[in-house]
């Protein structure tokens, strides 16, 4: 087992800024990992790992891409990961960190729950529109978009004003669905910047760019517009 050294945290030592992919498969896994079957805690450290060190991954653009990096000791040890976080209170708990902006380190990091992260999220995300500054929950009372939905479109890269007062999506028309389609292809911009650009959902546009909405992206969209003309 390789050689553990506890650095100072006055001195931040253990937080060095950098951005590398790590064989963690090769880690010391403690009962964690065999026979096919994997922890919840190791689930949840490996998908730590991706989001914030492999550019390919769907989520890297919102933690890895942005500067959100891992601390020495938990990027090169699970042991040491779990000796830190402990056991998850129950399997829907994940890593959530305390200042949404920080990194994946022992001071900033608890387990919770979805419903506990959306109600972190919210109350603790300060926005600033024309110079005044409130909270995801406050800004909500105003537009009436919910909280986690100012929150993900924040995340996703909207601008702040547009994050709290746009109103939601309506339906998609055919050939809305074909431009985003279309826009998805070429390959220029991420899927959320696309959701951003035609005022739709990044869960939607997902969907549109992987042909989950059948029919409205093969011949039936291509008809109806012709239908049109």
């Amino acid at each position: 087992m390789p050689r553990v050294i506890y650095p100072s945290r006055e001195r931040k030592e253990y937080m060095k800024p950098r951005n590398r992919k790590t064989d963690y498969y090769d880690h010391e896994t403690h009962g964690h990992a065999g026979n096919g079957k994997r922890s919840s805690e190791y689930i949840s450290w490996i998908a730590m790992i991706q989001r914030c060190t492999n550019e390919k991954h769907h989520s890297y653009p919102q933690y890895g891409g942005r500067g959100i990096i891992i601390c020495d000791r938990w990027l090169d040890s699970f042991a040491l990961f779990l000796a830190d976080m402990g056991y998850k209170p129950a399997p829907e708990y994940s890593i959530e960190r305390i200042d949404y902006n920080g990194n994946y380190e022992p001071p900033n990091c608890c387990w919770k729950n979805r419903i506990e992260q959306a109600r972190n999220r919210s109350d603790n995300v300060r926005i600033t529109i024309d110079g005044e500054t409130l909270t995801a929950t406050e800004w909500s009372e105003r537009s009436g978009i919910f909280p986690d939905t100012i929150c993900t479109r924040i995340k996703f890269g909207w601008n702040n004003k547009k994050a709290v007062f746009e109103p939601p999506q309506k339906d998609l028309t055919p050939e809305q669905i074909l431009a985003i389609f279309e826009a998805t292809q070429v390959g220029d911009k991420t899927l959320a910047k696309v959701a951003e650009q035609f005022g739709s959902t990044l869960s939607a546009v997902q969907a549109i760019a992987c042909g989950r909405n059948g029919s409205q992206i093969t011949g039936k969209t291509f008809k109806k517009i012709e239908n049109r003309k």
